[in-house]
């Protein structure tokens, strides 16, 4: 098990979790404000939307990379 948590992909993975909850946290605590207006909360979720999309793409390359080139 040792192995496969040094393995460079679980790294990856976990990184990847760990901004993917950062964005939903910030934007948790600011929805859960009494102040914030509707207008104001529809971007702050477009721009997180986009942000995990963009992750999500980077993974996407990652795996398509690896399969193309494998680490050895």
């Amino acid at each position: 098990m040792k192995n496969s948590l040094q393995s460079f992909g679980v790294v990856v993975g976990f990184t990847v979790l760990k901004n993917s909850l950062d964005y939903l946290k910030c934007l948790s605590a600011k929805l859960q404000r009494r102040d914030i207006d509707i207008f104001g909360a529809y971007t702050m979720i477009d721009n997180s939307k986009s942000e995990i999309q963009c992750l999500r793409d980077d993974i996407y390359l990652f795996i398509s990379s690896e399969e193309a080139y494998p680490v050895r």
